[in-house]
This record gives structure tokens, sequence and C-alpha cells, in this order.
């Protein structure tokens, strides 16, 4: 009861996860530098909508891109661990099942560097921001596809470090969870 008095005088249509969803698809590295060492890496996401007003949404999400690339003879391992926070914004698209959608958020990521020459696993954070937007298109009540492309702009920390700003983009699977609505 309490629940649905502080949803109707906030008017949050959901205060958990209205979806989760699964995506996959491939990272590519804006800058030069990174572009010619990496290539393009495989990348996994599990994101979450984690409130909800009439179009506006905030998301969060967490993933792993990963690549294993010869260097000199060597393997080198690189692997990011970008987390982000986005507000979406659904277009109106009334009666359709396909949502279009763009947003902005602030995010960073842990970059995992692992060769012959490096005793230790070289670990750089950098903050900064993302652009995003993408459809989403309803199969059932609870399933649905989408696409997704972000932008991630991250500042390195310091001057030796690659610049690993770059662009996701991702096919999704999403689970509907439902939402928690006011009592009439």
């Amino acid at each position: 009861m309490i629940y649905s008095q502080l949803f109707w005088i906030t008017g949050y249509t959901s205060v958990c996860a209205k979806y989760v969803s699964l995506s996959g698809g491939m990272y590519d590295y804006s800058t030069e530098a990174a572009r010619d060492f990496y290539a393009l890496s495989p990348m996994a996401q599990l994101s979450a909508s984690i409130l909800e007003f009439d179009r506006v949404q905030i998301l969060v999400a967490s993933g792993m891109a990963y690549k294993k690339v010869l260097y000199n003879a060597n393997k080198h391992t690189v692997m990011l661990l970008p987390i982000s926070s986005s507000m979406l914004y659904h277009l109106p698209n009334l009666g359709s099942k396909l949502r279009p959608y763009f947003g902005a958020g602030l995010g960073m990521v842990v970059k995992y560097d692992k060769n012959k020459w490096l005793d230790n696993a070289h670990i750089v954070t950098s903050y900064g921001y993302n652009l995003l937007f993408g459809f989403s298109y309803r199969l059932t009540d609870r399933w649905g596809l989408g696409t997704c492309m972000t932008y991630h702009l991250f500042n390195p920390p310091n001057m030796e470090s690659i610049n690993v700003s770059g662009i996701n983009t991702a096919i999704e699977l999403r689970y509907e969870l439902g939402t928690l609505r006011p009592e009439p």
C-alpha cells in the first residue's frame, strides 16, 4: 500500500527493473592507434531499465569486450569492462510494436592489458560519456528484440594510455519484467 502511494505521488510507473536485456555485437575503436592495434572486438552486454517515467527511462548496463591479437609474434590480450548509466527518451510511435529511442549518459571503462613483456596485467580506468540510439520491437507481451548503437567517449587517465573510445553496435534480446502500478 505504501509503495502504491509513493508511485502515485511521484508518477513512477516502475521502481525496479522494467526489462532486462542481453546483447551481443562488435566494439569498434574510434581512435587510430586503438583501431590499428585492437581492430574490432566482440562484445556482450547486460542491461536493465531501473526507472521509467512516461517516455523517459534510466538504463544501467555493463558488459565485456575481449580481443586477442598477435603483436611481434606474441599474444596480446585486451579486455574492456564498461559500466554506464544512461537516460533514454522513447519517441512517440503509438500503436506500433517498433519503438525508436535515443539517449545520453555517463560511464566508465576498465581496460585490462596483458602480454609477454608485462610482468603484471596493465589495468587502466577511464571515465566519459555515451550517446546512443536504437529501436526495440515487441514480439510478445514479455519478449522483444532490439538494436542499439552507442558511442562511448572516454578520457584516458594519462597521455601514455591508448584512448579506448569507440562505437558499440549490438543486437539485443529483451525480457519485460512488468511494472508496479498505483492502485486506483
